[in-house]
Formats: C-alpha cells, structure tokens, sequence
C-alpha cells in the first residue's frame, strides 16, 4: 500500500497532481478544495488511498490525514465510491464536513456535487457515530453559527466569487431577503 508521496509537484491539472518522484511522475486524483493550496514547483507530501478494480488503478490523494480520514470515512456509505467521495471533499473542507454531519446539518451536506437530501441521510445515519466515537468534538456556538451562516445562498454565492464571509454578510446587511436571489446579489454588489 502507497501511504504517501512526498516530492515535487511537476503538474496541476483540474482533479490531479503529478507529482516528480525519482524522476518517475506519478498521478494522485484529488479535491479541488487541495489542488487550489498547492502550486507548481513546491515541495510536498500527500497522503493516498490506492484503489484497485478490475478495470482500473487509482491512486487518491490527500493534502492532510483528516482529509484521508474523511474519504475513508465517506467511501465506507452504501452508494458512495471514491470518486463521489472526492466530489463532497472538492465541494467543502473536511473540518466543514466532520461538522455537518456530526450537526445533522443537510443544508451544508446537499450543497456538495451529487449529494441530494437522501444521499445526506445516509452520510449521517452511517457516519455520526463513527465521528463521535473517534473525536471528542464538540462544537461551539461560534462554529455551529459558522455552518448555518451557509444556509443563505447569497452569502454561499458572494464567498464563490471570492469574498471572505465577514465582507460578505457586511454586503448583505440591510437587504430584503425575501427577494430573488439575483436582486439579492446585485444589490450586494453595489454595497461593496
């Protein structure tokens, strides 16, 4: 089993590393959310899973282990392969994740690529004791405050165009929410 690789990146692409080991480059699929922290040329180490079938080798990568724990974690949820796996870890932070779930929070969960509200049942229902177990996690207000801030799509929106949360919910701040999401957006923009 390949743990990990620790070397220089040689090449980013939009769901893969290679990463120039010995002059040998080897391909790790990762998270979007991980690709978007490392560059070219830097030297690192990455975590794996191999994943072997029958009609193909697949070696996934993780910038840290709570990362790799979370896939694990996923992939063990009856309908959840590696690559669903890999589109929840791109669509959120593993922190995020371990929350949502621990909270019972769907709204967070449904809002990764191919997640629908039943799929987000199950993450819980299979996963909420595991994580339990393992942590000794107990979220704060702050924290529970953070994850539900995400239930506003327009804040969700403003913070993928590139704004942090605290500018955001500042942009936000005095407009009827009870509007569509597009006179919502463009209001905010214009209170920047």
């Amino acid at each position: 089993m390949i743990d990990y690789i620790k070397g220089s990146i040689y090449q980013i692409t939009n769901d893969a590393v290679v990463i120039d080991k010995g002059g040998i480059g080897i391909k790790v699929l990762m998270p979007s959310t991980s690709l978007k922290k490392l560059s070219e040329g830097q030297e690192t180490t990455i975590f794996t899973d191999l994943v072997v079938r029958e009609d193909d080798i697949s070696l996934y990568g993780f910038i840290d282990l709570h990362e790799r724990q979370m896939y694990q974690l996923l992939i063990t949820v009856s309908g959840i392969g590696p690559k669903v796996a890999m589109n929840i870890l791109g669509g959120m932070d593993s922190n995020l994740l371990q929350k949502s779930i621990l909270l019972e929070d769907f709204s967070v969960l449904t809002q990764a690529p191919g997640v629908g509200k039943k799929t987000a049942q199950r993450i819980v229902v299979e996963l909420k004791d595991k994580l339990s177990k393992m942590d000794s996690f107990a979220p704060s207000d702050v924290e529970v405050q953070q994850i539900h801030s995400l239930d506003n799509p327009a804040l969700e929106a403003l913070i993928q165009l590139g704004y942090q949360e605290k500018e955001a919910n500042k942009m936000l701040q005095g407009i009827d929410k009870n509007q569509p999401i597009e006179l919502i957006l463009r209001q905010a923009l214009k209170n920047r």
